[in-house]
């Protein structure tokens, strides 16, 4: 483990529709992964990822990404019952890595429930596989 896991928030003043907004939308890397990627070695322990979600981001729920057979191939596939463990609302809608959608109308529903969460005051964070950053990226999130 290189220390505790990252979450980056959305500045939602820089959203349109979700100014004022009392929730919080973040995103991180799947927490516990382990394996090799184009960032590196990965080994996470799931345990203290679930347990810097909740105590330091005060997270409520967590939507993976991440389809089925990565969740194995990370030796995470009980992240469901260490999120619920943690008091973390685990949300699933896998999308291949790299890919996009392919129920766009499924996805759109996903979507539409993050940002209720987020109106309602919860902190949601989304989590995918975590692949670097492209090196133009400057940290700050564009409308």
């Amino acid at each position: 483990m290189s220390g505790p896991i990252r979450v980056d928030w959305v500045n939602f003043e820089t959203v349109p529709g979700l100014r004022g907004a009392t929730g919080w939308l973040g995103m991180t890397f799947l927490p516990g992964k382990w394996g090799h990627g184009r960032a590196g070695d990965h080994r996470r322990d799931l345990e203290a990822d679930a347990t810097t979600l909740r105590d330091a981001h005060h997270v409520d729920a967590l939507l993976v990404l991440v389809e089925d057979h990565e969740l194995v191939s990370a030796r995470v596939p009980t992240i469901a019952d260490v999120m619920t463990t943690h008091g973390i609302e685990l949300l699933r809608h896998p999308i291949p890595d790299g890919g996009v959608p392919a129920d766009t109308a499924a996805f759109s529903a996903v979507v539409e429930d993050l940002i209720e969460r987020v109106r309602a005051g919860q902190r949601v964070v989304v989590a995918c596989m975590g692949r670097p950053r492209p090196h133009w990226y400057d940290g700050r999130v564009r409308a």
